[in-house]
């Protein structure tokens, strides 16, 4: 366990605009960008492009930033498997995509998995024929409610036909307990063994136990987890950076998060809890 890299995906923008009430302005997610990058987080996941022009016009802006004033985390938005989505942030500058994608029992009766994942597959041969150095991750919805049967399935089609970067496995729902992802995390982590596919954690706290679910979903074998400032997210948030980053190096994993900069986190939960105030009437703090 000591020392096993786990990648730090800060999701507070992502995730903060599906809070309720809360939106960001472009000034105000290069502010967060800027507290991500000086506390060593890996990738920003910053926004969903498809759901608005102005949405893809800031990550377009992020990404100039980025590259302007030479920082190393890496701008991720959220985006449909589809080429047209990919194309647009490839023309952007972007090298980590980040797809969604899900697969259901009833597909699997009418259709092999090669012909589920064909859509998916175009999109991602397109992305490795088009950027360089690209690292693409896929998120399967949703680990809690999904057949055992179909995540097996789709893991091994999408770690070794597919060989992705990294494979999401989100607690969407909220609705399982540390114990029940750790051996859900663990039962599918064994198909990346040997393989260059690292699996990544995304919990949502409707039990109130994201941050928990985070750590063990890490301990059982992740190696990437997306987790926010405050645990700011989608209806009852997710799992909070600071408390898994600071858990988690506590016991040996490495992860670049500044967690020991006690002073700067403090600024950056500030400034999110000022931000959520000021929208929403709201103290998260």
């Amino acid at each position: 366990m000591n020392g096993r890299r786990v990648i730090v995906i800060d999701q507070t923008i992502r995730e903060g605009m599906q809070y309720r009430g809360l939106m960001f302005s472009l000034d105000e997610r290069l502010k967060i960008l800027e507290f991500q990058e000086s506390l060593g987080v890996d990738i920003s996941q910053s926004a969903y492009p498809p759901a608005h022009e102005r949405e893809a016009f800031k990550i377009r802006q992020m990404c100039r930033e980025t590259e302007t004033r030479g920082y190393n985390i890496h701008v991720a938005p959220l985006s449909r498997a589809l080429i047209a989505d990919v194309k647009q942030m490839a023309e952007y500058g972007l090298t980590n995509f980040h797809l969604h994608t899900a697969v259901t029992e009833d597909m699997l009766k009418r259709q092999r998995i090669e012909q589920i994942f064909t859509s998916l597959e175009e999109t991602i041969r397109f992305i490795r024929s088009n950027v360089k150095g690209a690292s693409i991750e896929v998120s399967m919805l949703d680990i809690g409610k999904t057949d055992l049967n179909i995540l097996e399935k789709s893991a091994e089609y999408l770690i070794d036909i597919l060989k992705i970067d990294i494979l999401s496995l989100p607690d969407t729902s909220g609705v399982m307990c540390p114990n029940q992802f750790f051996d859900r995390i663990k039962y599918i982590s064994r198909f990346t063994k040997g393989k260059k596919t690292v699996i990544s954690v995304h919990c949502h706290n409707d039990l109130g136990m994201a941050t928990g679910n985070t750590i063990m979903g890490v301990i059982a074998g992740a190696g990437a987890m997306g987790v926010g400032a405050l645990g700011i997210g989608e209806r009852n948030g997710i799992g909070d950076l600071f408390i898994t980053g600071k858990c988690l190096k506590e016991q040996g994993f490495g992860l670049n998060l500044e967690t020991e900069n006690i002073d700067l986190f403090r600024k950056y939960y500030e400034y999110v809890d000022e931000l959520c105030f000021k929208k929403t009437g709201i103290n998260l703090l």
